[in-house]
């Protein structure tokens, strides 16, 4: 019998998946950039008033971790508080953040990156439980489990200890959150100690070296949260063995708090936005995503800040054989039309119906025996 190929390559059957993920890819674990702001608004006020009003009162124990009235807190928790009013106020902690980096406020601008970034920290790790989903009911999860259940397709055999993203995958995230790495965590055998330790077996953080390493499959094109450079070296926010609970977070944050008397905690290389990107790292994106048969959008609303980028990495796309798949609630083809005209329309398959949400969209291609396309 013949042997038969695939559309996208005469080498192998399988094509060139890349998924571009917005804020509504991680819509049941974080909150979307419009409620970010409320809700780092609302953080920063519970712990000050735990902090200012006693901690060892409101819990009824002994403050092991001396964080009851610490300074260092207050005044980082009151910058945080100052950050989402910003945010409510300029729509979103993306838009001031662009605000200091126009006016070139490099000191205030780092500030905001460590907020954001302690932010996330506790909100994935503790405080999603406490918020419902916008204005429905429904309460926020620690992890949003169509993660693992794309993971559970994508994933290939590596070794005993953890597995391996098929090499025809990448993924480009706009969000700052690890919400596709703590998945991909779950398949491993062993426990995964830290965040760099993780970034070894799953490269997602180009930026610790400030360039894009080439085993490298996740991209955060605005940087993530949860780690930093301490001196010479890069660390995390706080350490995993003090995320056991909120309060021995804040314990170890207060003492990275005050060794940062003596040293700068720079999170300009965690967090960095898109317009902060170096002309290297576009080039090296663009290269990546233009190799790409398959493109599948997810909760993406394509703000207009970010449109710089996305106009540069669609204008990159091979469309000889070029499919899109747009999994939005907003989702329309005159989006795409616009960041690269030569998209032809047919090409463009659009999903914006609450069951089209409810799961992650898998090409049927990449999958052999299936004839139609499967939401994972």
């Amino acid at each position: 019998m013949e042997e038969e190929f695939s559309k996208y390559s005469k080498s192998s059957s399988k094509p060139k998946i890349s998924y571009l993920l917005g804020a509504g890819a991680s819509y049941n674990s974080v909150p979307i950039w419009k409620q970010q702001g409320s809700t780092i608004f609302q953080i920063a006020s519970k712990i000050l008033a735990m902090i200012k009003e006693g901690y060892s009162k409101s819990y009824d124990s002994i403050d092991e971790y001396n964080i009851e009235g610490s300074t260092y807190l207050v005044k980082f928790f009151e910058k945080m508080k100052f950050f989402g009013e910003k945010a409510l106020e300029f729509g979103s902690i993306d838009i001031y953040a662009r605000k200091l980096w126009l006016l070139e406020n490099k000191s205030e601008l780092n500030e905001l990156k460590a907020a954001v970034s302690v932010y996330l920290d506790l909100w994935e790790n503790f405080y999603y439980k406490d918020f419902k989903i916008g204005k429905s009911d429904g309460n926020y999860s620690r992890l949003d489990n169509r993660y693992l259940s794309l993971l559970s397709i994508l994933l290939e055999k590596e070794n005993i200890s953890y597995p391996k993203l098929s090499d025809d995958i990448n993924f480009f995230s706009w969000n700052y959150d690890l919400q596709l790495e703590t998945a991909f965590s779950k398949f491993c055998c062993k426990p995964i100690n830290n965040l760099i330790e993780l970034n070894s077996i799953i490269p997602y953080s180009n930026l610790l070296k400030n360039d894009i390493n080439e085993n490298q499959s996740i991209f955060h094109l605005n940087g993530h949260r949860g780690i930093f450079k301490f001196d010479k070296d890069y660390v995390e926010t706080v350490q995993h063995n003090n995320l056991k609970n909120w309060r021995s977070y804040l314990g170890q944050l207060k003492s990275n708090l005050e060794v940062s008397r003596r040293f700068n905690n720079d999170f300009s290389n965690s967090i960095n936005y898109s317009w902060e990107m170096k002309k290297t790292q576009r080039d090296l994106l663009k290269a990546k995503f233009g190799d790409t048969d398959v493109l599948i959008i997810i909760g993406y609303s394509f703000p207009a800040f970010n449109r710089a980028l996305d106009s540069e990495l669609f204008g990159s796309l091979n469309l000889n054989n070029l499919e899109v798949v747009f999994q939005s609630p907003s989702a329309n083809k005159s989006i795409i039309k616009t960041l690269n005209p030569n998209i032809k329309e047919n090409n463009i398959k659009i999903l914006n119906s609450v069951e089209d949400l409810s799961s992650f969209y898998i090409p049927s291609s990449f999958l052999y025996n299936y004839k139609e396309p499967i939401y994972i």
